[in-house]
């Protein structure tokens, strides 16, 4: 997974990590994460320590996340990145209402809906996932379920 993020991610990119990102030993962590590049969100998991990613790594001295939250909807990609899957009739900012539901956590497990896009590490290579390749696979699939 190391030398898949460090090999696709550039300093300046933002990486959302949905979620689940440490298990374990932190000071392997510490080591781990200094190592790798981008601006990096976090949309806390259900396995996450939040008061410890919301600190600083003592190995380089940057903080873990620049931002961490629940949730970041995208307007723009019509989708709402979360951990755990949502129910989609209740994924509202402001008066719009999110088509897509991108999230984690139920590694190799189906997804609840034809609008629901799991991206666990299981299913992507152990990768990370390029929001814009993503959003156009999403308007095609979209543009597919809408014509049938």
């Amino acid at each position: 997974m190391v030398q898949n993020w460090i090999s696709r991610i550039s300093p300046e990119d933002k990486v959302y990590h949905l979620g689940d990102v440490m298990f374990g030993d932190k000071e392997r962590f510490n080591q781990i994460w200094a190592r790798l590049p981008g601006q990096k969100r976090l949309l806390l998991g259900n396995h996450d320590d939040g008061h410890f990613l919301a600190g600083i790594n003592p190995v380089d001295g940057k903080k873990y996340f620049e931002k961490i939250m629940v949730w970041r909807f995208f307007n723009e990609y019509d989708m709402l990145l979360t951990h755990v899957p949502m129910q989609l009739e209740n994924t509202y900012e402001g008066e719009h209402k999110a088509y897509w539901n991108v999230h984690g956590h139920i590694h190799n497990n189906p997804t609840a809906s034809k609008r629901h896009v799991n991206i666990s590490v299981e299913q992507t290579g152990y990768a990370p996932v390029d929001i814009e390749v993503l959003a156009k696979e999403l308007r095609d699939r979209k543009t597919q379920f809408t014509n049938t």
